[in-house]
């Protein structure tokens, strides 16, 4: 067996190297180094929560993978072992599921929950069609920026690999960031230091090049997860684009909202 270490650098991050298992990046990598899966294009995501709160923190790594689903694995501080789910205003459902990825399937039109070493899925929850080549994936949004783990200077990726396919894998790892670049998540230039607030994100996936979506189908209404101060405040939004060329573009919508969340992660499903 041949021992890995690869190291990510930013160079804005905090002092101090991350070399929990559970860092979004060790995650997207696992099953390439632990069972020779591979993947086509990996590219991470940082965010700035100013003027909310200061330090860069993680937002998560998003991958593309060989059946071409597209998976995301976000940055928490903290592992939360247990998942609260409630669909169409139905009594709120705990399942004890520690969260590994977001599965988006090929097609599109369905995406899923799957849990940390384990082949349990919880979901199939419905994306949106946006028009023009794009769909709404899901909303996020954090009860506060602490709930998104810092980005350290370092952050590190370990694993055993057999001898006879490291080099190959090593290979696929290096492919899938080629000509890929890390991004930083920031907030609209006009938002200004108002509480209670917390940071509301929406991802949308489709055809390399779709145009910008400009619509008001990125807040949620019907989440009993969320309490908005008021339904009709104006959200100034910020838009910044992936790009996995060939497969897929993302472009993830950033805002701030007054109001509160009631849990540390608060996911929606787009009604389709």
């Amino acid at each position: 067996m041949d021992f890995l270490r690869i190291t990510f650098s930013a160079p804005d991050g905090a002092p101090g190297s991350d070399i929990d298992v559970f860092n979004p990046l060790a995650r997207a990598h696992r099953n390439l180094f632990k069972s020779g899966q591979p993947f086509e294009r990996l590219t991470a995501c940082y965010f700035n929560p100013a003027p909310l709160a200061f330090g860069l923190r993680w937002f998560g790594v998003f991958a593309v993978s060989s059946a071409h689903r597209v998976l995301f694995f976000p940055g928490l501080a903290d592992r939360q072992s247990l998942t609260l789910r409630s669909e169409n205003k139905d009594p709120i459902v705990t399942h004890q599921l520690e969260v590994d990825h977001f599965t988006l399937e090929a097609s599109r039109r369905d995406w899923h929950l799957t849990g940390t070493g384990t082949p349990v899925h919880l979901g199939r929850f419905p994306t949106a069609d946006l028009g023009e080549g794009r769909t709404l994936w899901f909303t996020m949004s954090i009860a506060s920026p602490d709930v998104l783990r810092t980005v350290q200077a370092d952050t590190e990726v370990h694993a055993e690999t057999p001898s006879s396919d490291t080099a190959r894998r090593v290979d696929v790892a290096v492919a899938a960031r080629e000509g890929v670049m890390f991004h930083e998540l920031l907030f609209h230039p006009t938002e200004r230091q108002r509480l209670p607030a917390f940071g509301h994100f929406a991802v949308i996936v489709g055809r390399c090049g779709f145009p910008e979506y400009r619509g008001n189908r990125l807040v949620q209404m019907s989440s009993p997860f969320i309490s908005l101060y008021d339904p009709r405040q104006q959200v100034f939004w910020r838009s910044h684009r992936l790009r996995l060329e060939p497969h897929v573009d993302i472009e993830i919508a950033t805002a701030v909202l007054y109001g509160t969340v009631s849990v540390p992660v608060a996911l929606a499903s787009a009604a389709p």
